[in-house]
């Protein structure tokens, strides 16, 4: 599993939907928190 997400997390694709204040989840599908400032940052 972390093999997957981890190759999911460098795409390109997803990276470029990474947005300030968006909902993050759990593996359960719960939210978790926002994406911050910091997050975006990173992923660019």
């Amino acid at each position: 599993m972390r093999a997957c997400l981890g190759s999911i997390g460098h795409h390109t694709d997803y990276r470029a939907f990474i947005q300030l204040g968006a909902s993050r989840y759990d593996k359960d599908g719960q939210i978790f928190g926002e994406v911050t400032q910091a997050d975006v940052e990173d992923n660019l």
